[in-house]
C-alpha cells in the first residue's frame, strides 16, 4: 500500500469520529426532524472544527481541559470557527457557511414552537449559503449505463435558485463535512510542537544588534543610489545636446529630488542608530567574554 495512503487509513483510525459523525447525520435524515436535522448538523461541525484544531496543536493531555472545556477560550463553536479561520485551518467561504449553520442550529435550539425549515427567518438565512463551482461531492457515482461506455454526469453544484431551505442546509453540511475531514485527514498539517529553544543572552543581543545593522543598511542603500545618480547628473549637466538627451536629464533630475529626501531621512536614522549599535556591539562582547566563566 502506498505510504501516503497507509498513513491517510492510520489517521482514521486513530480517531474514528468522522465516521460516528455520518452515522448519526443519516439516523436524524431517516426520521426526518428539521429541529434534529439541525441540532446533529451543528454539533458535528462543532466537534469537526475542534478536531481539526488539535490536529494542529502541540500533543497534550491538557488541551481538553485548557482549551476546549466549558468557559475556556475554544469552549464555543464561535471561537472554534474564529480560530479555525485566522489559523488559516478553513476559508472564507467555508468560515460563512458554517456561520450560517451555527445561525440556523441556534434559532431551532432556542425556539420551541412554530419551527422548520419554512420559517421566514431560516429561510432568509438559507438564501446565502454558497458552495463554490464544482466543489460539492455527490455521495454516490453511479456506474456507466449498461452495454455503453458512456460515462454519467453528476450535479457538482447542487444548489439552485429553487432548492429548498432544508435541502440547502443539508447539501451545505455534507459540503463542509467532506472539506473538513479532507483536511483533518488528508492534508499534511504543520502541526506545532511544543517550544523548547532557549535564548542565550548572547543570541538575544545578537538578534537586536542584527535587527539594527540591517536596518541601517537598508536605509542606506537608496542613499548610495542617490550619490551615484547625483555623479551621474552633474557629469552629464553640460553635454547633453538633443532633445532626447535633454528629456533623460530631466528625468534623472527628478529621481534625485525624491532620492534626496530619503538621504536626509537616512542621516536622521544613522544618527539615532549608530549609538544604539556601538552599545549592542559593546554588549555582546562583554557576554561572550563572560561566558562559560
Amino acid at each position: 500500500m502506498d505510504k501516503k495512503v497507509k498513513e491517510y487509513f492510520e489517521k482514521l483510525n486513530e480517531n474514528n469520529n468522522h465516521m460516528q459523525f455520518l452515522k448519526e447525520f443519516d439516523k436524524e435524515l431517516a426520521n426526518n426532524s428539521d429541529r434534529g436535522i439541525a441540532l446533529i448538523c451543528g454539533s458535528i461541525i462543532d466537534e469537526m472544527l475542534k478536531d481539526l484544531l488539535k490536529r494542529f496543536l502541540i500533543n497534550s493531555s491538557n488541551i481538553d481541559k485548557h482549551l476546549f472545556g466549558i468557559s475556556q477560550p475554544l469552549g464555543n463553536l464561535d471561537n472554534k470557527i474564529k480560530m479555525a479561520f485566522y489559523l488559516g485551518l478553513i476559508s472564507n467561504k467555508e468560515m460563512k457557511n458554517i456561520i450560517l449553520m451555527q445561525r440556523i442550529r441556534n434559532k431551532f435550539a432556542h425556539q420551541i414552537k412554530n419551527i422548520s425549515f419554512e420559517n421566514d427567518e431560516i429561510k432568509n438565512i438559507s438564501s446565502n449559503f454558497t458552495i463554490p463551482k464544482d466543489c460539492f461531492l455527490p455521495k454516490v457515482i453511479p456506474f456507466p449505463i449498461e452495454g455503453t461506455d458512456e460515462l454519467p454526469v453528476v450535479d457538482l453544484n447542487p444548489i439552485k435558485k429553487d432548492t429548498q431551505p432544508r435541502e440547502k442546509f443539508i447539501y451545505i453540511f455534507k459540503y463542509l463535512f467532506m472539506n473538513l475531514t479532507n483536511r483533518t485527514y488528508g492534508e499534511p498539517l504543520e502541526k506545532r510542537t511544543e517550544y523548547t529553544e532557549e535564548y542565550t543572552a548572547e543570541r538575544s543581543i545578537s538578534l537586536q544588534l542584527n535587527t539594527l545593522v540591517d536596518a541601517l543598511e537598508a536605509a542606506k542603500q537608496p542613499v548610495n543610489r542617490y550619490r551615484q545618480l547625483k555623479v551621474k547628473y552633474e557629469e552629464s549637466l553640460g553635454n547633453a545636446e538633443t532633445k532626447e538627451e535633454m528629456e533623460k536629464l530631466k528625468k534623472v533630475k527628478e529621481d534625485l529630488e525624491e532620492l534626496e529626501e530619503m538621504e536626509k531621512n537616512y542621516e536622521v536614522t544613522e544618527k539615532a542608530l549608530t549609538p544604539i549599535v556601538k552599545l549592542q556591539t559593546y554588549t555582546l562582547s562583554v557576554i561572550k567574554n563572560s561566558m562559560n566563566k
